[in-house]
């Protein structure tokens, strides 16, 4: 047989020395991008192929990895829905679901209406209601509709609950002044026990009637979604429009104020993050900073949306590098997933250089 000749052996050697400086072959991942999870109303809790996510909407995913995945919404008077979508690793996904409302219709007969606090049905337009316990009165040519509380059974057994124990409580009292023991205790144990029951039956009482009050506010006038949405969006709204024209006239004090009462008082709107942001960016510029701070935090962990996270963190970095704090400020940089054109992933490269440079000369 004869031996190879030298010139491929020549061919063999730089072949082999090519795979080797190549080194091994390594898998390539797929890409994952970040997922922005809107709903309307917000508060709807989500099941991600079916891991449920903490919190509630809105919510961001930071890495969603390449394909198809499933998406579960639910909330409480709202239809559950359910879509897919692809990832494909290039770009961000920004999903936002309209939720429908869980709706019973009360048709009357000809001639005759429904009547709920607020809102009156009649043949040709029926009465939309949430599913729920309601008590129904045939009055002359209508039909009176009243929601019953959830917990009516309990306010009913209080009220006779409460007053026994405090009878109970006051006689052993009176019982115990008239003839007292010679025990270091003031009160007997009897005594003691008796008054934290009726305390505590009590607390429960006001507690129960407080909710109760809360429940009627929530359903007089808001049986119907469609006039429950108008008003509601006409309420937000005029409380954003009053907050910005009050920062355009400088009144930066009452624009935070009422920012932070929309938060407060209507924490499902869409508007939210958006009053968040301001609110914060008006404490900020007053030097307020742990407001400041606080106002972003809330907004980058419990209102992600594409339009307000990467400015959040971009001004918590402004605000711990303005403190000092540039192990803080980098961490805010390195959350930023750079969906927002006036937040550049460049400019933000650079920045976090100065800042390390910044903490390594401490």
């Amino acid at each position: 047989m004869r031996p190879p000749s030298r010139a491929v052996v020549a061919v063999v050697s730089a072949l082999l020395t090519v795979l080797l400086a190549a080194g091994p072959v390594v898998a390539q991942t797929p890409p994952a991008a970040p997922l922005f999870i809107a709903s309307t109303p917000y508060g709807a809790s989500v099941i991600l192929n079916g891991v449920v996510l903490p919190g509630t909407t809105p919510l961001l995913v930071n890495e969603l990895d390449e394909g198809f995945h499933r998406l579960e919404f639910s909330r409480d008077g709202y239809q559950d829905r359910a879509i897919d979508v692809l990832a494909d690793g290039s770009r961000l996904l920004d999903v936002d679901v309209i939720l429908s409302p869980r709706l019973i219709a009360v048709v009357t007969p000809a001639g005759h209406s429904a009547v709920h606090p607020g809102i009156v049905g009649t043949t040709a337009t029926p009465m939309l209601l949430p599913p729920g316990d309601y008590r129904m009165r045939q009055a002359e040519a209508s039909l009176r509709i009243e929601p019953i509380y959830p917990r009516q059974s309990l306010i009913d057994g209080l009220q006779f609950a409460v007053p026994f124990f405090m009878l109970v409580a006051a006689s052993l009292a009176l019982s115990e002044s008239l003839n007292p023991r010679d025990t270091r205790l003031p009160v007997s144990i009897e005594t003691l026990t008796a008054t934290s029951v009726a305390v505590g039956l009590l607390a429960t009482d006001i507690a129960l009637h407080a909710d109760r009050r809360a429940f009627r506010r929530q359903t007089i006038g808001g049986q119907s979604p469609a006039s429950s949405r108008v008003y509601l969006s006409a309420t937000v709204e005029s409380l954003f429009e009053f907050a910005v024209t009050a920062e355009a006239d400088g009144d930066l004090a009452l624009a935070a104020a009422v920012h932070r009462r929309m938060v407060r008082e209507h924490p499902d709107s869409r508007r939210v993050p958006q009053s968040l942001y301001r609110a914060a960016r008006i404490e900020l510029t007053r030097g307020a900073y742990r407001q400041a701070e606080s106002l972003f935090l809330e907004l980058v962990t419990h209102y992600p949306t594409p339009d307000t996270y990467d400015l959040a963190l971009r001004n918590l970095a402004d605000l711990y590098e303005i403190t000092g704090r540039y192990q803080e400020a980098i961490e805010q940089i390195d959350r930023m997933v750079f969906v927002d054109p006036a937040v550049p992933r460049e400019l933000m490269i650079q920045r976090r250089e100065v800042l390390a440079t910044n903490l390594n000369g401490l």
